[in-house]
């Protein structure tokens, strides 16, 4: 990712696949009323594409969250 892609990234940047996790919605609701997670916007739906393709070619992905993945 590269600053502008989204409002977020001030620079180059990655996603590091290897803390990818499956979470619950309740602790998703969690972080965002306790401020661990903070709303973003979203992002441009070619960045998302590029984030997600990442996630079956990254090596470091977590098997769990890739076998989770190729079933949504």
């Amino acid at each position: 990712m590269d600053d502008g892609d989204h409002p977020f990234v001030k620079h180059l940047s990655y996603v590091f696949y290897a803390q990818a996790k499956i979470s619950k919605a309740d602790q998703i609701q969690r972080g965002f009323v306790t401020n661990v997670l903070i709303p973003q916007p979203d992002m441009a739906i070619e960045v998302f594409n590029r984030v997600e393709a990442g996630i079956t070619v990254s090596p470091d992905t977590p098997r769990n969250v890739l076998k989770y993945f190729r079933q949504l």
